[in-house]
């Protein structure tokens, strides 16, 4: 899209000097930079193309074609997902989507947030960091009767 849209600024930037310097169809330089011009288009397409993934990993931006990737249900670890728990990978859904509206009511980034809602978190440690395991376990034990191993 972005090469059609680029090489359709090229030619009317080229008709237009063409037109203004008061060259006619009947030269052949006009259809060469017309030539010119698609290509050029069809380059930088290209060009940015190959480039984005490597601006993306130097500046540390997210665009929205690496949003869109991550948003592919068919990914590894979504597929895995789906498949160990299925019941997570529901809730995943369904918080992506809520997410994905709320962003849209507010105005916000909608694909961000459906993203963010999509992807699973993965913490190392999910107690609360001022409890030691020993007062986590005394507590589970006291109200479950029940003690992790």
């Amino acid at each position: 899209m972005g090469g059609i849209v680029a090489a359709a600024a090229n030619l009317v930037s080229i008709s237009a000097l063409a037109f203004l310097g008061g060259e006619t169809a009947a030269d052949g330089t006009s259809l060469a930079d017309a030539l010119g011009g698609l290509a050029g288009g069809w380059f930088v397409a290209m060009l940015i193309g190959c480039l984005l993934p490597v601006f993306e990993h130097v500046f540390h931006v997210t665009t929205d074609i690496r949003l869109l990737e991550l948003s592919n249900q068919n990914l590894p670890l979504l597929r895995t997902l789906a498949l160990e728990a299925p019941g997570t990978y529901q809730h995943s859904l369904m918080l992506g989507h809520l997410a994905e509206a709320a962003a849209e009511a507010i105005g916000a980034d909608a694909l961000l947030a459906r993203v963010g809602g999509l992807l699973p978190r993965h913490r190392q440690d999910r107690r609360c960091p001022t409890t030691s395991s020993r007062t986590s376990r005394r507590a589970t034990t006291a109200t479950t009767g029940w003690s992790p191993r």
